[in-house]
């Protein structure tokens, strides 16, 4: 008797979400503004979809990370003393200007690594 409860349960509820999921499809039927129609000065509107990224890229990105590299010496094997390694070389390189910091392929846990400009 417990199972037909639970089918019966499950069947009516099954029944109320197609209900309700059928109900709000004529919700998705409104007009929606075009983005392309878009008249802000701040929005690019290019004629492709690669215009976007290629005739304005300068706008968006300039690479002033200095050629700097260290690799960080970590003990891995998540190790809890990783992460404060690791923040501390993102400080100390961070200071010197910024750089990119290389960690070795292996197994770390880290957690709370406070990232700080110019470093990759």
């Amino acid at each position: 008797m417990k199972k037909n409860n639970f089918k019966s349960i499950i069947f009516i509820l099954l029944a109320i979400n197609i209900i309700t999921s059928c109900s709000n499809k004529d919700d998705d039927t409104n007009e929606k503004e075009d983005p392309i129609s878009n008249n802000d000065p701040l929005v690019y509107v290019g004629q492709t979809t690669n215009d976007r990224l290629t005739d304005n890229e300068e706008r968006f990105y300039k690479d002033k990370i200095p050629n700097k590299e260290l690799v960080a010496t970590l003990n891995g094997n998540c190790n809890p003393l990783d992460s404060g390694i690791l923040n501390n070389e993102i400080e100390s390189l961070s200071n010197d200007g910024g750089g990119v910091i290389r960690i070795p392929k292996g197994n770390y846990c880290l957690r709370d690594i406070i990232l700080r400009s110019n470093i990759t």
